[in-house]
Parts: C-alpha cells; structure tokens; sequence
C-alpha cells in the first residue's frame, strides 16, 4: 500500500520538477568533484593478465570485447525495425541507435587499448563510452522526464561527454592527470539514471535498466580486483576480462529491455512496475 502511494504521488510530479531533481543531482555532483580536487589512477594500464594467444597479446582482455560487439550489433539489428508498441516518439530510436553504435566503437576502442595498453591508446577506451552514458542519460530523460527536454539535451550530452575523456587526455599530456570529469560522466550519470526510476515510465519492462546497471556495478567489482580474481581463478580469468563480460552482460539488458517493454497509456503509468 505504501510503495502504491509513493509512485501514485511521484506519478503527478510536473516535467519541471523531475528538471529540478536532475539539475540538483548535477549541482551536487560538480560541487564534489570540485571539493575532491584533481584526481589521478595511476598504475591502471598495469593488467593482471598479460599472457598471449595466437599472436594476439593481452589475449583475454582483448578477446573478451567481442562480447560489447555483438551486444552492439544485436542492439542496432533490433531497431532496424523498431516495434511501434515500443516507442513513443522516433526520436528515441535515435538515442538508442547511437548508443548501440557507442557499444560497437566501445569494443574496437577497447581491443585496441588491450592490445598495447598506454594512456594513449586508453583514451580510446574510454572515449566511446561516453557515448553509451550520454545516450543512456537522454533515453531516461525522455522516458520519465519529458521528451522534449531530451531533445534539447541529445546533442549536447554528446559534446560533454567526449569532452570529459579529452578534459582527462589534456590532463594526461600535461603530467598532471585529473579523472574527475570523466568521473562524472560515467559515475554521475548513472547515478541520475538510477534516480530518475523512482518516477513512472510511460514503457513496461523498466526494471531491465536497473538490473543492467546492477551488472555494471558487479563489473566494476571484478575490475577492482584483477589480480585477486586471476589468483582465485587459477589463471582461469582476470577481473578485469570478467569486467569486460558482466559489463557487456549489463549492456544486453538494454536490449531485452527494448524487445519487451511496451507504451502504457498516461493514466495508467503509476501503476507500471519499476
């Protein structure tokens, strides 16, 4: 009775008060990362698993992004011909599109930084997935904010969030490295997307987002212990190949979210399962 009551209550927030909730959650965010001060991650290229395969060096790291590709390619294969059911404006087709596109171009970026790990080629890496964020960011403003404020927002969310992968190279080159806004990008990001499910989508099926973004923490998990994973493994798999799979394993979540959800008529959006 009381969940029913929260979402019959968060179902009659305005377009404008759920702007205000993501403009508040952007403030606070700035406003940290600036307290925090410059942040550096040295050491990051220096992966457990370096061992090669069939020519290939760093072979699992490398080998294990072909999961983002075929996620990628699913994904665009899908909304080759988007169900009608399914959207409520062609413009969001758009956004999903480019994301889908983000997770192919992840993939090569991310094989190609495994292949020879440097700081150079890791901007690479982590330049396309700033695109996933930023389109993630846009779908969940049009689905439980307002369409329009996505439309406004789709071009220059794929501004920023390249320019907080170049804001970190810049930094790199200089010898002072500071990950704070490509922090942002990614962590803030789905910090927002996380939030903005307390309010009603007008799709079914939303809760695919949530156990996709679930995953990715799990991934992160694993990347934070690389070493470890490859000791309790046997030498079976490092953390950070495993990051690789359960990320691409979160990002499929975006696609079964796409092949089942479903329009919900207005009236009824309270009452759709989160």
């Amino acid at each position: 009775m009381a969940l029913s009551h929260w979402r019959a209550r968060l179902a009659q927030w305005s377009p404008a008060a759920r702007k205000r909730v993501v403009g508040s959650l952007l403030a606070l965010g700035v406003i940290a990362a600036i307290i925090a001060g410059p942040q550096a991650q040295g050491g990051y290229v220096n992966f457990a698993d370096k061992r090669d395969c069939l020519g290939v060096p760093n072979f699992a790291d490398v080998v294990s992004n072909f999961g983002f590709l075929l996620v990628g390619l699913y994904g665009l294969w899908h909304l080759r011909r988007p169900r009608p059911t399914a959207f409520v404006e062609a413009f969001e087709i758009s956004i999903y599109r480019w994301l889908f596109l983000g997770v192919v171009l992840t993939a090569m970026g991310s094989s190609y930084f495994h292949w020879a790990p440097h700081n150079e080629s890791l901007f690479w890496d982590r330049l396309p997935i700033t695109i996933v964020l930023m389109t993630l960011l846009c779908a969940t403003f049009a689905e439980r904010v307002e369409i329009e404020f996505a439309r406004r927002w789709f071009v220059p969310l794929l501004v920023i969030g390249p320019a907080a992968a170049l804001h970190w190279r810049w930094t790199v080159s200089l010898g002072a490295e500071d990950l704070r806004f490509y922090g942002l990008a990614q962590y803030l990001t789905l910090s927002i997307v996380v939030v903005l499910h307390v309010f009603p989508s007008r799709y079914r099926a939303a809760p695919w987002i949530l156990r996709g973004i679930v995953i990715y923490a799990i991934a992160k998990v694993f990347e934070s212990y690389d070493n470890e994973v490859l000791w309790m493994t046997a030498g079976a798999i490092s953390g950070h190949t495993a990051k690789h799979l359960f990320a691409a394993g979160g990002l499929l979540c975006i696609v079964m979210y796409l092949t089942r959800r479903q329009r919900v008529a207005h009236a009824d959006i309270d009452k759709n399962t989160q």
